[in-house]
């Protein structure tokens, strides 16, 4: 299972000591660590079938 929003943020607390920071910034900050380690970004496309998820025609209310 993906984390949530909140547990990102707190793994971010924990390791960066930034309470304040924005979601763009917590992303930014997960793609710095990850290309920085020489990892590559899944897709979305990626993302969903490594997790095994359909793709969603529209977005759920």
């Amino acid at each position: 299972m993906a984390p949530r929003r909140s547990e990102i943020r707190k793994r971010a607390e924990l390791f960066e000591g930034d309470i304040g920071a924005t979601d763009l910034e917590l992303v930014e900050r997960a793609v710095r660590i990850i290309t920085e380690r020489g990892y590559e970004l899944a897709t979305p496309a990626e993302a969903r079938d490594m997790l095994g998820l359909e793709q969603l025609d529209t977005v759920p209310a």
